[in-house]
Formats: C-alpha cells, sequence, structure tokens
C-alpha cells in the first residue's frame, strides 16, 4: 500500500520540483541579459559627476568638438602620486570605425610630459554621436544650443552639454539625447 502511494506521489513531487526549477531558470536568464536603457542609464551616471565637476584651469583648456570633448576635472591619482584624489584632463570621445564611445584620462603629471592618456570604452555598438552646448549667443545675448564650440575662447564654459547618439544593445537600437548641467559653466 505505502509502495502506490510513494509510486503515486513521485510524479507529482517530480513535475513541481522541474516546475520550479525551470522558472527560476527563466527569470535568471532574463535578469542576466542587458537592455538598452540599462546600458544608457549607466553610461549617463558615469559621465554626470565629472561632467558636472569640470573647472576651467589655464593648461588644460576646455576644448570641444561635434564628437569628443575635453576638460579639467578631478580624476583618481596613480599610486605612485598618493593615490588620492587629483586633477587632470578628461576627454570623451567618439571612435566611429570601432562604433564606442570611450573616456580617456590624463593626469597633470602625464600632460606636461606629453604622455598618452588611458582610453577605455564606456559605452559599445554607437553607430553615431554628437555633442552641443547651451551658452549665450555673444552676438545677440540669448541662451542657445550650439552644435560647435568657439574653441578660441577657452576661457569659459558651457552652461549644459547635450549627448545626443544612437546605441544597440542586444539587438535592440535606441536613439538617446540626455542634457548634463555645467555648475561651473558662466553665469
Amino acid at each position: 500500500m505505502e509502495i502506490l502511494i510513494v509510486a503515486a506521489l513521485f510524479p507529482v513531487i517530480a513535475f513541481a520540483t522541474y516546475s520550479n526549477l525551470n522558472s527560476g531558470i527563466r527569470i535568471w536568464e532574463a535578469m542576466q541579459k542587458e537592455t538598452p536603457d540599462e546600458t544608457a542609464a549607466i553610461f549617463y551616471s558615469k559621465v554626470t559627476g565629472e561632467l558636472g565637476n569640470m573647472f576651467l584651469y589655464t593648461p588644460i583648456p576646455f576644448n570641444a568638438e561635434k564628437d569628443s570633448i575635453t576638460f579639467a576635472a578631478p580624476i583618481q591619482a596613480p599610486a605612485a602620486l598618493g593615490g588620492d584624489l587629483g586633477f587632470g584632463e578628461l576627454r570623451y570621445y567618439f571612435d566611429e570605425k570601432k562604433r564606442m564611445i570611450f573616456r580617456q584620462e590624463r593626469n597633470v603629471s602625464d600632460l606636461f610630459k606629453e604622455k598618452p592618456g588611458r582610453a577605455r570604452p564606456l559605452l559599445t555598438e554607437v553607430s553615431s554621436f554628437k555633442i552641443s552646448f547651451f551658452t549665450k549667443d555673444p552676438l545677440d545675448k540669448k541662451y542657445k544650443w550650439f552644435e560647435e564650440w568657439d574653441n578660441s575662447q577657452g576661457k569659459k564654459l558651457p552652461i549644459a552639454v547635450r549627448f545626443n547618439f544612437e546605441a544597440s544593445v542586444a539587438g535592440i537600437t535606441k536613439n538617446y539625447s540626455k542634457v548634463f548641467r555645467i555648475p561651473a559653466g558662466e553665469t
């Protein structure tokens, strides 16, 4: 009699165990997939702090083009220089051939020795990238977005910087646009 009860309950218990494990594996796989919005949010988080901390420093002028931006900001100092926060040159740029947005950093020592900075990719599978700048137009004294930055001035920062890009994550292509406020920008 007991053998019949065990024989009858075994398939029910096996099916319940299989169902629970199968559901758990599907949930785990879904959680491991990258989503475009998640990737963009991580990128925004990294960039927001550094653009927000930019400052004017004569040896590292603010320089910008349609697909790159260079500025002075706090950076992590190498262990040989104390290993704490220091300052240096940060550059965000788009490499069209590699389809990536990179972050390049040079500390002041590397800058004056004219050594190349360390570059690392921040965002991959990017098909286009454009930067625009919000500042006061010197001609009509109104605030506007500009596609190009007048690098000859070098003595001021924009009020905000906007990144427009198109990126693909997990086969999904989306357009993104994000405005980053620059607290040290002109007032």
